[in-house]
Formats: structure tokens, C-alpha cells, sequence
């Protein structure tokens, strides 16, 4: 990751390297992609990324794969952010004995400084990425937060069609752009239906401007 400010206004710009899930080589290493986002208030919430060198190549052989890394953004900022990021032809890093031998071209890429919009964006915890487990024959409460990212409001709704998953904390909220996170609560009851399997799950929905405006957490 690179970071760097505009003078003139005082934004902050960053660029990084993005994998992504479905982009591997041949030999099983994610391609990469350059990224960049901007904030106007020091950090505090950022804009929507941006893929800046989109160039996916799944299932690549060495010598003709996309994988973008190892960027760097020039110091001082103008108009444009200017990027120095290795083209790698081979996905992975030799050191690492991660894919072949290549010639990779060192690019340069200039890329207009751009004013962010205003953009909400939902960030949470771990939680969100993995299975809450059911209590067995009993009551289990959990939590989880929820962030707005984002340069605008971000307005949530949490629920569940199940009845032994009870959200006890509000489950309509907004947060706004640099505002603190969200905890959400939630009680699981495992002696509604104890001779069951219980399999369901919380949706949390929200105006995410970024992909993620409905996120589902497995409970079972």
C-alpha cells in the first residue's frame, strides 16, 4: 500500500493491490490489480475503490499473465497521481517460490485526482464472514459491528425470517460518513427447537454503494 496527499486541498489518495477470488494463474496464484481510493477528511471515510489497471487474466500460462503488484505512488500529487507497479507475467513472488521466472516491465501509469462522491460504504468485523453457531438446547448472545466506510450516510436494516434468532439491540440504524461503528446484538435460542437442526440466517441491507448493500451471515 502507497499513500500520498494533495496539497492543494489537502485529499488523501492511496493505492494497493487487490486479489481477486476468481483471477488465478495456471499454477494456482491469484492476479493481481492496482486499486486506488480517496478521502477528503483526513482518513476518516473513503470513496468507493477504484480498479485502476483491470486486467484479469484467469488460468494464465507464465508469460502471459496480468498479475499487477508491488505499486508505488509518487510523493507529491498535482492533477494526476503518478504510479510506478510491476506488470508481473507469472502471478506470485519467486521469493516466496511462487510461480516461474518471468520478464516483468516496470509501468507507469498517470491517473486523474479525482474529488470523491458521495458514496456510503458498509464495513464490518469478522463475524460477517463466517458461520455463528447455535447454542445446543440453550440461549447463545452474540454481536457484531457495523462501520460506515463511506463519504456519505449509510442507513441499515438487520433481520431474520427465523424466529429463534432475535435481534435485541435496534435494528434499523444509520451511521454517518466518519460516525463510530454500530454494535449490533443478537440472542440465538436453542431451546425453541431443540430436536432440530437449525439452519437460517441474518441479512444485514443497507445503501452500500459498493457491492455490499445485502450481506447474509450463515447460523447453524
Amino acid at each position: 500500500m502507497s499513500i500520498s496527499a494533495k496539497q492543494s486541498n489537502n485529499y488523501l489518495y492511496v493505492i494497493w493491490t487487490q486479489f481477486d477470488p476468481d483471477d488465478f494463474s495456471a499454477g494456482g496464484f491469484s492476479n493481481g490489480e492496482i486499486y486506488a481510493s480517496a478521502s477528503t477528511d483526513g482518513g476518516n471515510s473513503w470513496d468507493v475503490p477504484i480498479n485502476l489497471t483491470d486486467t484479469q487474466t484467469p488460468d494464465c500460462s507464465p508469460g502471459d499473465c496480468e498479475s499487477d503488484h508491488w505499486s508505488s505512488l509518487a510523493e507529491q500529487i498535482d492533477d494526476n497521481l503518478h504510479i510506478l507497479y510491476v506488470n508481473d507475467r507469472d502471478a506470485g513472488g519467486i521469493a516466496q517460490d511462487e510461480g516461474s521466472f518471468t520478464e516483468n516491465p516496470v509501468l507507469y501509469m498517470k491517473h486523474p485526482a479525482w474529488t470523491p462522491g458521495d458514496r456510503p460504504r458498509i464495513a464490518v468485523d469478522h463475524h460477517l464472514y463466517e458461520e455463528i453457531n447455535v447454542p445446543d438446547n440453550s440461549f447463545k448472545d452474540t454481536s457484531f459491528q457495523v462501520e460506515n466506510l463511506g463519504t456519505a450516510q449509510l442507513y441499515v436494516n438487520v433481520g431474520s425470517s427465523a424466529s429463534w434468532i432475535e435481534i435485541t439491540s435496534d435494528s434499523s440504524f444509520s451511521i454517518p460518513s466518519g460516525g463510530n461503528p454500530v454494535e449490533v446484538s443478537v440472542r440465538l435460542n436453542g431451546t425453541l427447537y431443540s430436536d432440530v437442526v437449525l439452519h437460517d440466517s441474518i441479512i444485514v441491507a443497507s445503501n452500500d454503494s459498493a457491492g455490499n448493500a445485502v450481506i447474509v451471515i450463515p447460523v447453524r
